[in-house]
């Protein structure tokens, strides 16, 4: 179970990086982004992608910047030129981890 739980969290990790790598986002059209787009596979709860974006702040991966909706503060996520960086990096790994796993996987059958 525990393999699964760490499995999961670095793919939800990537699939955070992948959005903020294509348009700044605030926190609800993140979980809602991925919800879609892993037909909902991932369906992020807010304490899970509040810690992931926590900590790719405290990283100098992402930053914040607020704007005012219908008079509400919505807080979006920037992802800059190092997460950038580190995503592009995670993507190349992710890549070759799951090309070596399908072969293995496959050989299987």
């Amino acid at each position: 179970m525990a393999n699964k739980e760490l499995f999961a969290r670095g793919a939800t990790e990537l699939l955070v990086l992948s959005v903020l790598y294509r348009q700044d986002m605030y926190t609800y059209q993140i979980k809602q982004e991925i919800k879609e787009q892993s037909n909902d596979l991932f369906n992020l709860s807010e304490s899970i992608l509040y810690s992931i974006l926590y900590k790719y702040a405290k990283e100098g991966y992402v930053s914040e910047w607020t704007q005012e909706v219908k008079r509400r503060i919505r807080v979006y996520y920037h992802l800059e030129e190092r997460g950038k960086e580190y995503y592009l990096h995670c993507l190349e790994e992710y890549k070759k981890t799951s090309y070596c796993l399908n072969r293995l996987l496959c050989d299987e059958e």
